[in-house]
């Protein structure tokens, strides 16, 4: 859903209100996509998908938000201008961080789901704990029917994460098929770290 995360990139200037208004020209150049006008009707019914569409998110075992990711909107066709509702309390979700990307490397991901995926895992977590194989399979809800073959596909997306310096280095262990994953914690997952150290030590 790199198109939602762009509108959210957009409301990220917008400081008071729920509209966000921007062009479907510029969101398109945005998320790399073409600006013809099969790109305008797919961007059309996309925004319809997601008005229609209710999502739960969760922090832990801790309800944070429910509800449709876009209340409603409107477009001038002759423009090329929409006007998007968007809750606040969701955007503040993506400005404080709880789900904040690195918004270029989100873009040079944008043809790889897989990719995606991890990249939001990933950065969620301050030490990633190793996971099997298995249950990425589950969780992704990945297309790949063959555990061989999605583990190849997995190997892919961490080599790209790899590349893009969203994590720091990666393995799967041949025996245990966990798959182990390192990255360099952001500012307030380190402090988290170094509080949880220190009481740890007292």
């Amino acid at each position: 859903m790199i198109f939602f995360e762009g509108i959210m990139h957009f409301a990220r200037g917008v400081h008071e209100g729920n509209l966000v208004r921007f062009s479907r020209h510029r969101l398109l150049k945005l998320i790399g996509r073409s600006t013809g006008g099969n790109e305008h009707k797919w961007l059309l019914s996309r925004l319809n998908h997601l008005t229609a569409t209710s999502v739960c998110i969760n922090q832990g075992d801790k309800r944070v938000f429910w509800g449709s990711l876009l209340p409603r909107g409107a477009t001038d066709n002759e423009t090329g201008e929409y006007i998007v509702e968007i809750s606040r309390d969701l955007a503040k979700l993506f400005g404080r961080g709880f789900t904040r990307v690195e918004w270029e490397q989100r873009y040079q991901l944008k043809r790889s789901p897989l990719a995606q995926w991890l990249q939001l895992y990933y950065s969620s977590h301050a030490q990633p704990m190793p996971v099997s194989v298995s249950w990425l399979h589950e969780v992704t809800g990945s297309g790949t029917q063959e555990l061989r073959k999605f583990r190849q596909s997995l190997r892919a997306a961490l080599r790209k994460l790899e590349a893009i310096a969203a994590i720091t280095g990666w393995s799967i262990d041949p025996k245990s098929d966990l798959v182990h994953v390192m990255r360099t914690p952001s500012q307030a997952q380190a402090r988290y770290l170094a509080n949880r150290d220190e009481k740890t030590r007292v």
